[in-house]
């Protein structure tokens, strides 16, 4: 019930159906996957103890985020924001729970390929004349020729274009990397539709977030030589591609570009609001102060700027702290079978695409965030009880080899036993026995399970000084970005 109630929501925060589909509205299904989902919670087989909800870091810099937009709620409005945030956490720990093995855990992954693949098929066959969503006169009149899918959160070239961009990568790995030859003859053909419709978008951040995703996405876990010969190659041939895209050479005139000046606008607002109230303005509050600063609305247009604006430096560091541990549980991971792999690999896809991408949209506020911290984290606990179970069966196979010395058989009455063989066997005797039939003592025959290397099972110091620099790091670039804008 937990994992159809997940799928229903990916569906729906794609698919949108309620949107385009007459009637669909009136299902309310918003509410039908939410009350599952929250059902699913509290009917679990395993339970719902604190031990089940935090058995990672994540876990905990999850509820540490929530509490964080209570305590930065405008005017002390704690109710109103829960109500703008709760479906969020309940859906995080619904999947983080839900997602409990590998196979769960890649058709979740190949759920989310194709509801991406199905909304660039949507935007792109209305230039096809196939248009449900009245695309077609949305992309040609408001937005001037740029494919904008006509949904609520589609419905502009950049949003169109950083949500098909990861797909490109997670069709690799998802469809060709170590499959059939048969799939990898097909899968180049289900490239086509994405990579048409980010062309459409004419979208220079979805470009970039693109190119930076199939970088490191191919340069993951590579060795050194070949990440090298990569990233000159990105670099150089990669990057003169790039400049031939469509409206790529406007990023030389930033400062003559009012779209651009106006993300500057914003960027600047949020960096004066966040360096000068510790709470920062509270949530969904970026579009008031800025209409208030400069008599017009505008939004965020990035998921950092949008949290350190509205929740403080303490809700950015935690909303950082999050993608830090996703980040460090994809790379510490040691996989042992090719689906194990594909599960990490993809995720890494869908994690940096999102770190790249939120230097250019405001995803703060939506599932997408909350969807892929929660399977980087359910992946870390499949990892962690395989390895767990590992080493619990070599305990038990270590206890099992021990052989006892038994004391000798009595001997028959007939036949006397000599003198030494009534006499007690010392250590130092014992000692000398052979190595088949030595004692095995009790720390050697059933050693203490140690914690695997490659997994990390609480925060740290030196994690909470790493965050604290990513944090630095983040607001270093975020003062660059308004100059160089």
């Amino acid at each position: 019930m937990g994992y159809f109630s997940i799928i229903l929501y990916l569906a729906l925060y794609y698919v949108r159906p309620a949107e385009w589909i007459p009637g669909v509205s009136m299902l309310r299904l918003n509410y039908i996957a939410i009350g599952i989902a929250i059902i699913a919670l509290i009917n679990r087989e395993r339970g719902l103890g604190l031990k089940e909800i935090f058995k990672t870091p994540h876990d905990t810099f999850m509820a540490l985020f929530f509490l964080c937009y209570m305590w930065t709620a405008p005017g002390g409005n704690v109710i109103a924001v829960l109500g703008g945030v709760y479906v969020l956490f309940v859906f995080y720990w619904v999947t983080l729970l839900t997602l409990n093995t590998i196979p769960r855990l890649l058709q979740f992954l190949h759920w989310w390929t194709f509801f991406i693949i199905f909304i660039a098929a949507l935007a792109v066959a209305s230039e096809f004349g196939i248009d449900p969503t009245g695309t077609f006169d949305w992309t040609h009149g408001r937005q001037l020729g740029r494919l904008s899918l006509n949904l609520s959160i589609f419905n502009n070239p950049n949003a169109t274009g950083h949500s098909v961009a990861p797909v490109v990568a997670m069709i690799y790995f998802t469809a060709f990397w170590k499959r059939p030859i048969f799939s990898r003859v097909l899968s180049p053909l289900a490239l086509v539709i994405p990579l048409y419709c980010i062309f459409l978008t004419s979208s220079k951040g979805a470009f970039l977030s693109g190119f930076a995703t199939i970088i490191n996405a191919f340069t993951f876990k590579r060795p050194l030589a070949i990440q090298i010969a990569i990233f000159v190659l990105a670099g150089t041939m990669g990057w003169a591609a790039m400049q031939t895209l469509p409206r790529m050479q406007e990023l030389k005139s930033s400062r003559q570009n009012e779209g651009i000046q106006g993300r500057v606008r914003a960027f600047r607002m949020g960096l004066d609001i966040m360096e000068s109230r510790i709470r920062g303005s509270g949530y969904g509050t970026f579009v008031f102060e800025f209409e208030k600063r400069y008599h017009y609305p505008k939004s965020a247009h990035s998921s950092y700027v949008g949290i350190g604006t509205e929740l403080g430096k303490p809700g950015l560091y935690l909303f950082l702290g999050i993608l830090y541990f996703c980040f460090r549980t994809l790379m510490s991971t040691k996989t042992t079978t090719d689906d194990e792999e594909r599960v990490r690999r993809v995720l890494f896809v869908l994690l940096i695409s999102y770190v790249v991408s939120s230097w250019m949209i405001g995803w703060d506020n939506r599932v997408i965030y909350w969807l892929i911290a929660a399977a980087c984290a359910a992946f870390h606990r499949i990892m962690l009880e395989k390895e767990q179970d590992r080493l619990a069966g070599e305990t038990t196979t270590a206890a099992s080899t021990e052989i006892d010395v038994q004391p000798p058989p009595p001997a028959s009455l007939e036949t006397p036993l000599p003198a030494l063989q009534h006499q007690a066997v010392t250590h130092t005797e014992l000692s000398s026995l052979p190595a088949a039939i030595a004692p095995v003592t009790s720390e050697e025959a059933a050693p203490t399970p140690t914690k695997p290397a490659n997994l990390f099972y609480r925060t740290r110091w030196y994690d909470l000084v790493a965050i604290f620099f990513v944090l630095q790091i983040t607001i270093l670039f975020w003062r660059y970005m308004i100059k160089k804008m």
